[in-house]
This record gives structure tokens, C-alpha cells and sequence, in this order.
């Protein structure tokens, strides 16, 4: 049996969670084959999402740009702004997952080769792109979601 556990290293939360999980199921059954991808790593993540998503992020919250620690309440706002699953801002539409799925073309092909039996996910951001593939494209694998933030945000939804 294989199961693939994908995380984002956006903070240490998500990363940590999938180990946890990696160890736990190692634990209960040795036998099984198990993946951890991190997302927003290569060969998984192209450059602009890597720069756009992970590393902007990372520095608005952290104080790190010419914002200062403002950076971090503008995220604060736009986290508030787009905590609704019925507002098409919160990245539910059709145009962010075409955009998405482009620069995570190599993580699509990674479940497709890998053929895993369920799919873990401790980060929203792939639980989105394989809910398409099932929808549109017959993806037959499981797959659940361990929500690792502290607030069930809307993007956990999408």
C-alpha cells in the first residue's frame, strides 16, 4: 500500500503535522510505502509560486518588507477579507486552480506516477487540485485533510 502526505513549508506547522503522521503510520504498519512531498519545494513548486505564495508570505508576517510590522496586519485583513466560502475572492474559482494547477504541474504528475492509495494533506493547497482532477477527470484516489491552522479558514473549504 502507498500513501502520499503532502505539506507546504509555509512555517513549520504543516511540515511538522505530516511528520507526525509519516511516524504514526510507519509505526502501525511498517510495511507501507510512504511519500512526504513538501509542495512548495522543487521539483514540485515552479518559482513564481514559490516566490509569490511562500516566500511573500512569510516576510509580510514576518516584518520583513518595507512594511514593517505593518506587513503582518495587512495579512491579518486579507486572511479576515477572504474567510468566506460564498465570496469568489477566497480562491475557489476556476482561474486560480488553472493558475495553481500550471505551476504545480509536477506534483500532478507525482500522484498520477506515484499511484497512491489515499493522499494525506496538511495544507490546503492540494486538497483543491486533486477535488478537480476527481471531478473532472475520473481521479479514483482518496483523500482527506488534517487542518493544521489554529482557525478553520475558508480556503480549508475550497
Amino acid at each position: 500500500r502507498k500513501v502520499l502526505i503532502c505539506h507546504a513549508s509555509v512555517g513549520a506547522g504543516h511540515r511538522r503535522a505530516a511528520e507526525a503522521i509519516e511516524a504514526a503510520m510507519q509505526q502501525l504498519d511498517p510495511s507501507v510505502e510512504i511519500r512526504v512531498v513538501d509542495l512548495m519545494a522543487a521539483p514540485y513548486a515552479d518559482g513564481p509560486l514559490v516566490t509569490l505564495y511562500k516566500d511573500w508570505y512569510l516576510r509580510m508576517v514576518g516584518g520583513e518588507t518595507f512594511l514593517g510590522s505593518f506587513g503582518g496586519h495587512c495579512m491579518a485583513f486579507l486572511f479576515d477579507r477572504t474567510n468566506s466560502v460564498k465570496d469568489p475572492f477566497t480562491g475557489g474559482s476556476a482561474l486560480q486552480r488553472r493558475l495553481t494547477q500550471s505551476l504545480l504541474l509536477d506534483f500532478l504528475q507525482l500522484v498520477l506516477d506515484f499511484e497512491p492509495d489515499v493522499v494525506v494533506h496538511t495544507h490546503f493547497l492540494a486538497p483543491e487540485l486533486l477535488s478537480a482532477l476527481r471531478r473532472r477527470h475520473g481521479l479514483k484516489v482518496p483523500h482527506v485533510t488534517v487542518v493544521t491552522d489554529m482557525d478553520v479558514h475558508a480556503w480549508w473549504y475550497q
